[in-house]
């Protein structure tokens, strides 16, 4: 029998029915999985062809919902699922989620939900066990990735297209494949290496047009001459943009930088440099074949107790039901009550749903993001519904059951904690000593989006006597490289609604309070040329809350003549952000100036003053 850690970290869990490899050594196991042909049958499926066709009719006709490109998402959701469920190659399944969620394409973006089941089966599965370069050449020109990263829009300001469109350049895929998909900001590219990049991928398209639809290279909308990347030189055309992107595939930042997320993945939040040295190596004298990489994993020492991953919601939910030996017969893509379709709900119910990551970046594989009080709730109520067959949306488990799971994590010092905090949150003034027998049943109140939920549950917990000072909160959908000005409206919305639900949360403690919201990075003003902004240095922060000396407007304005600019497409940094945060942390936290200047990366600056009201 294959050891539990074995089957947990290198596939999705355990089934009762399967006897994993029984007789083979760890490598021989994996190697099994990986050397013979995928065996996944994927039932009903369109092509991308097929899906873009009816998103086409779609527009065309203007028809009301999504009646033609459901049925298309719905087959591959029930397919797909299945095959989590039921795979008797649980490494493969396992690898081409992990790269699915490498080369991220997300939901987010409305057009993709016609093909993101076919690019995950044309552009990503095949090369599972081949070279990394061929699979970021197969992502790159499936049409899913040229939609989501907006690079379908992009035309060269002096190709033809750009000449008589007056339109321009969308960095978006360019950026996010230098940063993301392959060598990433530690191989020290310049902005400059960006926007040669995004000219070299110029024309590189979707044909809506033809019969049967699909990715295009217009030679008309390609920015014309020779360009530069990173050092090198490329030829105009579309041979330019392959050798490129062959040249990315097998640079060496590029194998370091995909061995560190294969390690971060596959054994540690944090990745021993020598373990990733290996596997670095590996892809290096392989020159980039994955099968090779894959199984220099099983050369790493398992983590042992206590050391191992903590599960993903998609990781959770599919070894649970695989340990219920859920699924067997394909499920019925509109069956509402099918094994697909319970799985694809779980995801979304525990916070990750189906192929819906919020940013390019993907989802997470660190233990923090996930663990969270509400997370840890939100497994425990989805895990007593699914032992007791209770529907969703049915009533709280018993106290008994969360005293039993506070017991069982009171010593873990991520998910003690974390549970402890939700059940407070909850409503239990103590959590730790509920009475038993008695149904845990929070108060009721109105159900607000996610984010205002968050929002209320960390002013509950930071008003609680002898609870935390400090609360961060996240909120995405603010990356718009394209059609900016109808997308921005929704997350300011619920940034608008979480602040107000902060302060409800917070009650009297509101008047001691000071909320400092920034954005992660900046963004251009020069407008793009698909109506968005690309990343870039300039941005703006506020602060509210009844502790702060406000009704004022800090930092020097740098000023919008083309002079002014940074870089010619930027607003000009005229105050530092982290002498923003260091004055609040210094004013209202009243901690020594010395102390954070510890706390932040680069030069050290001065704290602003005059922030916070004087106590």
């Amino acid at each position: 029998m294959r050891p539990v850690s074995a089957i947990n970290r290198f596939g999705w869990g355990q089934r009762d029915s399967a006897r994993e490899g029984a007789g083979l050594s760890l490598h021989d196991w994996l190697a099994h999985q990986l050397t013979g042909p995928d065996t996944a049958m994927f039932r009903g499926v369109s092509s991308c062809a097929d899906g873009l066709i009816a998103l086409r009719e779609q527009r065309r006709t203007k028809v009301q919902g999504d009646p033609l490109v459901k049925p298309i998402f719905q087959a591959e959701v029930a397919t797909q699922m299945d095959t989590l469920l039921l795979t008797d190659q649980p490494f493969r399944e396992r690898l081409a989620w992990f790269w699915f969620n490498h080369f991220t394409v997300s939901l987010r973006q409305g057009s993709t939900r016609a093909v993101i089941g076919a690019y995950m089966r044309e552009a990503i599965r095949p090369h599972v066990t081949g070279r990394f370069s061929d699979m970021l050449l197969a992502v790159m020109r499936h049409p899913a990735m040229l939609m989501y990263l907006d690079n379908a829009s992009s035309i060269g300001p002096d190709s033809a297209a750009g000449r008589k469109s007056h339109h321009g350049l969308n960095e978006n895929l360019a950026r996010e494949c230098l940063e993301l998909h392959t060598v990433s900001p530690a191989a020290g590219y310049s902005q400059g290496d960006v926007t040669s990049f995004a000219a070299i991928l110029t024309g590189w398209g979707v044909d809506m047009k033809a019969e049967r639809p699909g990715f295009v290279f217009r030679e008309k909308a390609h920015e014309p001459g020779p360009k530069t990347l990173m050092g090198q030189a490329f030829p105009e055309s579309e041979d330019g943009g392959v050798q490129a992107l062959h040249f990315l595939g097998t640079h060496p930042a590029t194998y370091r930088h995909i061995a560190t997320q294969m390690v971060q993945h596959f054994v540690s939040d944090t990745p021993s440099p020598a373990f990733v040295r290996h596997v670095e190596t590996v892809l290096r004298d392989s020159e980039g074949d994955l099968q090779a990489a894959s199984l220099a994993l099983a050369d790493l020492p398992d983590p042992g107790p206590g050391g191992g991953k903590f599960r993903s919601p998609m990781d959770y939910a599919t070894a649970v039901l695989r340990a219920l030996s859920i699924g067997g017969e394909p499920s019925r893509p509109d069956d509402p009550h099918s094994p697909a379709h319970q799985l694809a709900s779980a995801f979304s119910t525990l916070g990750q749903p189906l192929w819906t990551a919020p940013l390019p970046n993907g989802w997470s594989d660190n233990a923090a993001d996930w663990c969270a009080p509400a997370d840890m709730l939100a497994r425990a109520d989805w895990a007593w519904r699914v032992g007791s067959y209770a529907p969703a949306g049915s009533q709280h488990p018993d106290a008994d059951l969360y005293s039993q799971i506070l017991a069982l994590n009171a010593h873990d010092p991520v998910t003690g904690p974390a549970f402890r905090n939700a059940l407070k949150a909850r409503g239990f003034s103590e959590a730790s000593r509920m009475d038993m027998g008695g149904t845990a049943v929070p108060e009721k109140s109105r159900k607000p989006d996610a984010f205002a939920r968050l929002s209320t549950a960390a002013g509950q917990m930071l008003a609680t006597p002898h609870g935390p000072r400090i609360a961060a909160l996240e909120i995405g959908g603010w990356d718009t490289h394209a059609g900016q000005l109808g997308r921005l409206g929704s997350p300011l919305a619920q940034l608008d609604r979480g602040i107000g639900a902060l302060r409800q949360g917070l009650g009297e403690s509101w008047k001691r309070t000071v909320v400092l919201a920034m954005t992660e990075f900046g963004r251009t003003v020069r407008i793009n040329g698909t109506g968005g902004t690309d990343h870039g240095t300039g941005t703006v922060a506020f602060l509210a809350g009844g502790a702060v000396a406000g009704g004022k407007v800090g930092g020097t304005w740098p000023g919008l003549r083309s002079s002014q600019l940074f870089e010619n497409r930027d607003l000009a940094p005229t105050t530092d952000l982290r002498a923003v945060a260091a004055g609040v942390l210094c004013d209202h936290l009243h901690l020594p100036s010395r102390a954070v200047a510890t706390v932040f990366p680069g030069p050290t600056v001065d704290p602003m003053t005059g922030l916070v009201v004087p106590v």
